[in-house]
């Protein structure tokens, strides 16, 4: 019995030895994020909140104040914010290089998102959870009042998001 015990222990220990536990990045506000910085965090043992967007988008400008509002009742929280016009206007310009020609044509497929704004979780690398504002479905809402019930339905899931990530 103590064999076994013993045995049962040492697979237990050696699980948890290989499988470490991410750290989250203290990240408060909202940061913009470089390219570099992303991959460097994209390398490490750690967790962090990953918010896509753009200025030039409608739906982010929307969900801005959302989400500067949340943050100030909250002034521990933070996101990291991935700026793709940035890398849009890189990619698309005189003499871009192939690289970041390729980051923008991946950054869809790598972060698993079609439609801005969108927070994903990032954990060991690789998107976990994602939250995303607004819809194709929202806008096919003819009724006004229907529209805007179902954007405050996008506001209180954003919250129930932010609060399961911080205290998980």
């Amino acid at each position: 019995m103590k064999k076994l015990l013993m045995i049962c222990l040492c697979l237990f220990l050696t699980a948890c030895s290989a499988h470490q536990i991410a750290k989250r990045v203290n990240v408060t506000g909202v940061q913009e994020v470089s390219y570099t910085q992303l991959n460097s965090l994209m390398k490490k043992n750690v967790s962090f909140l990953l918010y896509i967007g753009r200025p030039d988008c409608g739906d982010c400008m929307a969900f801005e104040p959302i989400l500067t509002a949340y943050l100030k009742k909250h002034p521990k929280q933070g996101v990291y914010y991935l700026n793709i016009k940035t890398y849009r206007d890189a990619a698309k310009k005189k003499g871009a290089s192939q690289k970041e020609k390729d980051f923008y044509q991946n950054l869809g497929k790598r972060f698993a998102f079609d439609w801005t704004p969108t927070i994903d979780t990032i954990t060991n690398g690789k998107v976990g959870k994602q939250y995303q504002y607004l819809d194709e479905a929202y806008y096919e809402i003819e009724d006004r009042a229907k529209q805007i019930k179902q954007q405050k339905e996008f506001v209180k899931k954003f919250e129930r998001f932010m609060k399961n990530y911080y205290l998980s």
